[in-house]
């Protein structure tokens, strides 16, 4: 599954609340990979002493952290401090179990972050790793569009913007239609939206469909 377009090597500094889940990315990031989790912390006190030694590729935080500091704060403090040392923005992952539109808008506020569900699959959550290095890496690049949709949801909002049926895209795709629902949930959540419609007149309105 390694991805050319990855610079070798890539190092992530990891902060996550729980060093079983830390561990288990670090191994199938080392297996699948050309990326590298060179250091695991547990709050964002030590999380920033890490990152700001090491100087990583791409930072992985949990947005619920040991400590009294959340991972999106720790984002805010890390542009904080480079932009007064002078250094450039570094690709920022935010992890949460729980997605929310509040949460993407206050993560889109601060540069080269994105949010990421914990409940996605190792897969997802690999593709992800390494598609925000890439982004990162793009001068002056933001790491997604305004609804910060994970390549899979991408497509799905693709397929039903043809008018296809979750049956139908998951016979296109592949995939259990299990799996494209849980896509569904996930890009009705990002994009705020009540329905499958509104997603995609959501999503035709911000530039990620080109209308028919």
């Amino acid at each position: 599954m390694d991805n050319p377009g990855v610079v070798e090597n890539s190092r992530i500094v990891m902060v996550d609340e729980h060093r079983s889940f830390a561990e288990t990315l670090q191994i199938a990031l080392s297996r699948s990979t050309n990326l590298r989790i060179v250091g695991i912390e547990d709050t964002a006190t030590s999380g920033m002493r890490r990152i700001r030694r090491l100087r990583p590729d791409l930072v992985v935080a949990s947005h619920r952290l040991n400590g009294s500091t959340s991972g999106l704060e720790l984002a805010d403090e890390l542009r904080t401090f480079e932009r007064l040392d002078g250094r450039p923005a570094t690709p920022f992952v935010l992890l949460t179990s729980f997605v929310t539109p509040s949460l993407i808008r206050k993560a889109n506020a601060i540069p080269k972050t994105m949010v990421l569900s914990k409940r996605s699959s190792l897969d997802e959550l690999l593709c992800e790793l390494q598609s925000a290095v890439l982004r990162g890496r793009s001068a002056g690049a933001h790491l997604s569009d305004p609804f910060q949709l994970t390549p899979a949801q991408q497509e799905v909002l693709d397929y039903l913007a043809l008018g296809l049926s979750p049956a139908q895209i998951a016979d296109e795709v592949g995939v259990s239609l299990h799996a494209i629902r849980a896509r569904i949930r996930g890009l009705l959540v990002k994009t705020d939206s009540a329905s499958q419609l509104e997603a995609v007149v959501r999503g035709t309105r911000a530039g990620l469909v080109c209308p028919i």
